[in-house]
């Protein structure tokens, strides 16, 4: 899941794009979406690529170059279905 998910990528000690395919620390984000009611944004963005395509190894899976890269296949394989 990549959106609604701050507390998930908070809890993340790593986190990773699935675009531009670089591995980052929670500090580096500086933009968050989706405001809840007290106008705190709950989606992150990655700071590299402004996309909301960012997963947090809180999620129980270890953010490798193969999981980054199959992740960005299947994205683009979608869309251009």
């Amino acid at each position: 899941m990549t959106t609604h998910h701050r507390e998930q990528i908070l809890r993340s000690r790593v986190l990773g794009c699935f675009v531009c395919l670089i591995r980052f620390d929670v500090n580096a984000i500086d933009t968050w979406w989706d405001p809840d009611d007290h106008g705190i944004g709950q989606t992150a963005t990655c700071p590299y690529c402004g996309l909301d395509t960012v997963i947090g190894d809180a999620m129980g899976v270890e953010l490798t170059d193969d999981l980054l890269s199959a992740l960005e296949d299947y994205l683009f394989w979608r869309i251009e279905s």
